[in-house]
């Protein structure tokens, strides 16, 4: 039997993990929620005002649909420049058990550890069951200073923290 030229099955894997990244909303029906857009944050490339206006969106959308408890979500994809893209897929809904959180998927392609001349199709999916609003700088022990989540506060004006179901910080937005 001959065997597929190795450029042919680089090629077919390619094809096959990009058209798995562009539908990962199969599972879910996406006309029930508020559509966010897709984003496209080019890091170090867009002019500082762009970015700062599309990050912008992208934190009030989700905080404006996690207060209101919205089905919502948005994709995003970012160009950092050290890296290969990677597409952050955002799912404002109830969980399996109907707990209200943030879904993210975020998916990237990755140079493959075990051959150097391939590259993998990496999935991680976070959980967030808290979303707080944060002043954009921290206190003198490195914490957050949360804002109250009734306070009005302008686009720009503050970071999104997220945990996790046991209060896990799980980073920044």
């Amino acid at each position: 039997m001959r065997r597929p030229h190795p450029a042919a099955v680089s090629f077919l894997f390619l094809t096959i993990t990009l058209s798995a990244m562009t539908h990962p909303q199969q599972e879910r029906d996406l006309k029930r929620y508020v559509q966010g857009g897709t984003f496209e944050l080019h890091i170090f490339q867009d002019d500082p005002q762009s970015y700062a206006a599309k990050h912008d969106s992208i934190l009030d959308f989700l905080w404006t649909n996690w207060q209101l408890r919205r089905l919502a979500y948005m994709f995003v994809k970012r160009y950092p420049i050290d890296q290969p893209p990677n597409t952050t897929y955002y799912y404002l809904e109830p969980d399996n058990e109907g707990t209200w959180h943030l879904l993210m998927r975020i998916e990237r392609l990755e140079p493959d550890p075990k051959h150097a001349k391939r590259v993998r199709h990496v999935t991680e999916e976070l959980h967030v069951y808290q979303l707080q609003r944060a002043e954009l700088k921290k206190d003198a022990q490195d914490n957050w200073i949360l804002i109250p989540p009734n306070d009005k506060r302008d686009r720009g004006t503050y970071a999104l923290v997220i945990s996790d179901k046991n209060g896990k910080s799980l980073g920044y937005q």
